[in-house]
């Protein structure tokens, strides 16, 4: 929330002046802050002050204030941190400024919530905490720095393993599953923004799964067979190999659609499909170039006699049942 705030300021002495802020809109006894100023180099002030019970610290920017002898005039800045107390585990909301939560999963798909805090401490400078939930150790820490333009230049770890967030991993250890599991926390080098506007999260991802059930089966184009699971996770469990020889007319058939290598058509060169020159798996097509058309026919041919013969039966057995009736007429 934006608030106005009344700097009044006194000449004490030569080169020397006291002020007093008022933040207007909130009760002058709790939100108010003063100082003294001495030239000619006047330098910034940082102070807490409370406003609406929230405890707040306050930058004035005093350093661009000059002194001379026409009108009175003054440029300064007074940018707040909040809150002015240092950041608490007992109360991470109260000794933070925004807060959000998202679900990670360990070796065995547990989900765990990881709520991450957020306090600014000073000009372009915050420090986050991650709350890991069922870890140890549970609290992650470290340190945001912006550009003057708004944009995020550095994310370190302070605790417990030191370095930059994306690149460090911190070793979380949950029960009864694989140890330690490896956390990284990236918040966007480059792409993460400080406005003066309310904090929102506009995307977050992990890539943690919860635990699935295969749910199909397929065969891409390379021959692999792929299992897909209802987390929506898929894994490789096989692969079909393509053969090529150095010269095919060389095969030897050994009956039906099969072949075998020869001396003449050199060994098999086992390869992975959509190779060039070898071919490609169609998943779910019906393969014409190796039906041998005449067994085909034969079989053909057989159940259709086969089903000549059953229908005989059927019409012997009503013949049969007839003659019965007339018997007993």
């Amino acid at each position: 929330m934006t608030r106005d705030v009344n700097i009044t300021f006194t000449k004490t002495a030569a080169d020397t002046w006291s002020w007093s802020a008022d933040v207007t809109g909130a009760t002058p006894a709790t939100a108010s802050a003063s100082g003294s100023i001495t030239f000619p180099a006047p330098t910034d002030a940082t102070t807490s002050i409370t406003i609406d019970g929230t405890a707040q610290q306050v930058v004035f920017g005093l350093s661009g204030v000059t002194q001379n002898a026409a009108a009175s005039t003054a440029a300064v800045s007074a940018t707040t941190t909040t809150p002015a107390t240092a950041f608490s585990t007992t109360d991470p909301v109260g000794t933070s400024n925004f807060s959000n939560s998202m679900t990670i999963y360990d070796s065995q798909g547990n989900p765990h919530t990881t709520t991450t805090y957020f306090r600014k401490t000073g000009v372009n400078a915050w420090e986050w905490h991650s709350n890991i939930e069922g870890g140890t150790p549970s609290w992650v820490d470290g340190t945001l720095s912006y550009s003057t333009g708004g944009i995020l230049t550095s994310s370190d770890v302070t605790s417990p393993t030191a370095g930059p967030s994306a690149t460090t991993a911190q070793n979380i250890s949950f029960p009864g599953v694989t140890t330690p599991q490896p956390l990284l926390f990236d918040f966007g080098v480059n792409t993460s923004t400080q406005y003066s506007s309310s904090s929102v999260v506009n995307s977050k991802n992990q890539d943690g799964y919860y635990q699935g059930s295969l749910s199909s089966v397929a065969v891409d184009e390379k021959g692999y067979v792929v299992g897909v699971y209802t987390n929506g996770q898929s894994q490789k469990f096989a692969q079909v190999a393509l053969a090529r020889f150095a010269s095919t007319d060389g095969l030897s058939k050994v009956g039906g659609t099969l072949y075998e290598e020869t001396l003449a058509s050199g060994q098999a060169q086992l390869t992975d499909a959509s190779t060039p020159g070898v071919g490609k798996v169609l998943s779910n097509s019906l393969e014409q170039s190796n039906v041998d058309l005449a067994a085909q026919f034969v079989k053909l041919i057989q159940a259709q006699r086969a089903f000549s013969a059953n229908s005989k039966t059927i019409t012997t057995a009503d013949e049969m049942t007839q003659e019965v009736l007339t018997l007993k007429r």
